[in-house]
């Protein structure tokens, strides 16, 4: 497994596009700008599995994101790229082992950091015919939040 560094700014509560906050249960979770702590607190998120586009709006290069839960406003998940390093990321990517998108060879990286973006920030329709590959989610599901991380 690769190497993780702790990152002072996200530990302290400050992050890039939001801040991190201790939940009634004493999970942490990252809350994006944008949703109060009683949004997070009180949202109620339904497993999901499916992958959509993030806009410009928190990803430049539109990069797809797996997503594992959502709410009626926010969606869980994680960033997935072509490349081990992504400028930006606080972690390290981890490689996958079949790329989601059928019509792309090349190799599959996911982001560890899971995040909670508003629903308006990402396409509006699932990507058609993307598929995660059942180790790869068993790899993704530790990086998962709290009760989705089983």
């Amino acid at each position: 497994m690769a190497k993780f560094e702790k990152d002072n700014n996200l530990m302290s509560g400050k992050g890039e596009g939001g801040s991190w906050i201790t939940m009634p249960n004493g999970a942490k979770v990252f809350v994006p700008d944008g949703m109060t702590k009683e949004d997070a607190v009180n949202a109620h998120f339904e497993k999901a599995n499916e992958f959509r586009r993030q806009n410009k709006k928190i990803d430049k290069f539109e990069h797809p994101m797996h997503v594992y839960a959502k709410s009626d406003k926010f969606a869980k998940g994680h960033s997935l790229t072509t490349t081990k390093k992504e400028k930006g990321a606080t972690a390290e990517a981890l490689e996958m082992r079949e790329n989601p998108n059928p019509e792309d060879k090349r190799d599959s990286w996911f982001i560890p950091t899971s995040k909670t973006v508003p629903l308006a920030q990402l396409s509006d329709k699932p990507l058609k015919k993307w598929k995660l590959n059942k180790s790869d989610e068993k790899k993704m599901k530790p990086f998962r939040d709290s009760p989705f991380d089983k």
